[in-house]
């Protein structure tokens, strides 16, 4: 029977000394100082988490991108209270700046000049110069700040294709993960799936808006699959994520998808899905639109079919806003 060993004879004694220090710690304090055990009981469990967490880091990215995408802080507030919807929010966006700095301790640091989150701190700096709003606090606008610059943190890091691979894997299933997850808590009578905004829109665990922006991403992590594997299972995230899209009744991130998607098919060369695959989805919904298009217009109670040819008014409902 073969055996795993070590890489290292070196990397042995490492965690021998490490797991006897620490037992030797615990030993000394729950003797001498029993107030300091349970404190140094969860640093060590910290400890062992970000241990676990760096050397598995890219898969542990992945899974933060999934929670921060299905925007839990939102349900949460719907099922605990408001008093839960900022600290909630704090924990997503402080793991990721932890994630993002492990990143950097991982894989190396690159100066990014166009990367988004100067942006954020151009405007943040901006209105201290200015002047914040009056119900608009220092400490309120900081965590703001904090809270848009950390999902860009990632991008000061030399990361490497393994990550890049497993955050595009997981892209497409963040809006799947969290409409399943919707379905269940409607199931139980707790949170709806859909609200009337205009018409009916899926709201999976947070709103509409952010669904959208959820299926966007992973239309294009699909489509990225899809140039390089061309598997059928990437076809089938393509077109859920596309349907939920839909379900969302945003507009707008509907016709940046059906552009690019459209056009990724028209002009992206790739030997492992030819154009002949391409012609093979694409032909038949051409064929299907004509007898789709009527029942689009009598889909009245879904917000993305509520509107019609001859009324071309209000394409943004903001009059339910701003009446």
């Amino acid at each position: 029977m073969p055996l795993t060993i070590p890489s290292s004879i070196g990397e042995i004694t490492g965690i021998r000394r490490t797991v006897v220090g620490v037992l030797a710690a615990g030993l000394i304090s729950a003797a001498f100082a029993p107030s300091w055990f349970w404190a140094l009981l969860v640093g060590v469990v910290l400890a062992g988490i970000t241990a676990l967490a760096y050397r598995h880091l890219p898969a542990v990215c992945a899974a933060w991108t999934l929670v921060a995408g299905c925007t839990l802080e939102i349900t949460l507030a719907d099922l605990v209270g408001p008093a839960a919807f900022q600290p909630t929010i704090a924990v997503v966006k402080g793991a990721g700046i932890i994630l993002a700095m492990m990143a950097i301790a991982r894989f190396g640091f690159r100066p990014d000049v166009f990367n988004p989150a100067s942006a954020f701190t151009v405007m943040f700096a901006g209105g201290l110069a200015h002047g914040l709003h009056p119900e608009l606090s220092l400490t309120d606008s900081l965590r703001s700040l904090i809270g848009s610059v950390a999902p860009f943190a990632f991008s000061f890091s030399r990361l490497s294709p393994g990550w890049s691979a497993w955050i595009i894997r997981t892209a497409p299933w963040i809006p799947v993960v969290g409409v399943a997850a919707a379905l269940v808590l409607q199931l139980f009578g707790l949170r709806p799936m859909f609200v009337d905004s205009g018409g009916l829109r899926l709201t999976g665990l947070g709103h509409p808006a952010f669904l959208a922006g959820a299926c966007l991403v992973g239309i294009y992590a699909s489509l990225i699959m899809l140039f390089r594997d061309g598997r059928r299972t990437h076809v089938t995230m393509l077109a859920l994520n596309f349907l939920l899209l839909v379900l969302t009744g945003a507009r707008a991130p509907l016709f940046y998808a059906v552009a690019v998607t459209g056009l990724s098919l028209a002009l992206v060369r790739s030997p492992n899905w030819p154009i002949r695959s391409r012609v093979c989805i694409v032909l038949p919904l051409l064929v299907a639109l004509p007898w789709l298009l009527p029942v689009a217009e009598g889909g009245t109670e879904v917000r993305a079919l509520s509107l019609t040819l001859s009324d071309p008014g209000n394409l943004s409902g903001r009059d339910l806003l701003w009446p």
